[in-house]
């Protein structure tokens, strides 16, 4: 093998092994994620509340929950797409963050899904929504 290919295999090893950290990496706050949605999606409400974390609770009631739920008519959505997601470490605590679009009987809109990690489980600290996109 010439070195300018033992190179390029090294390069292509290199960026393998930086996607499957990566990925390895945020994989419990995505299926977390997605779990909440499916919860939403089958109007399970009670189980989706109890996926959030301890702060959000603090904040947020079941009502104020189910009121937002029904704001944004969440529990119609038919398909979820996860464009980002990402993980990190900050002031003693691990947080991740997922965005992308969902698709409601409204529209389709996007969101930022942010959670939490307490006591080694993933749980679900807020969710921004944007109005829907109908163009598509």
């Amino acid at each position: 093998m010439k070195k300018w290919q033992k190179i390029l295999l090294g390069f292509f090893i290199f960026i393998g092994v930086v996607l499957g950290g990566s990925m390895l990496a945020t994989a419990g706050a995505a299926e977390a994620g997605e779990a909440f949605w499916i919860e939403l999606g089958e109007g399970d409400l009670v189980e989706a509340y109890d996926m959030t974390s301890m702060e959000f609770k603090a904040e947020a009631d079941q009502a104020v929950f189910d009121d937002f739920v029904a704001r944004f008519n969440l529990t119609t959505f038919s398909d979820l797409n996860v464009s980002g997601r990402s993980v990190k470490s900050e002031e003693g605590k691990t947080w991740g963050r997922l965005s992308g679009s969902v698709m409601l009987e409204s529209g389709k809109n996007q969101f930022e899904l942010t959670l939490v990690k307490e006591a080694g489980e993933w749980k679900v600290f807020g969710l921004n929504m944007s109005p829907p996109n109908n163009a598509e």
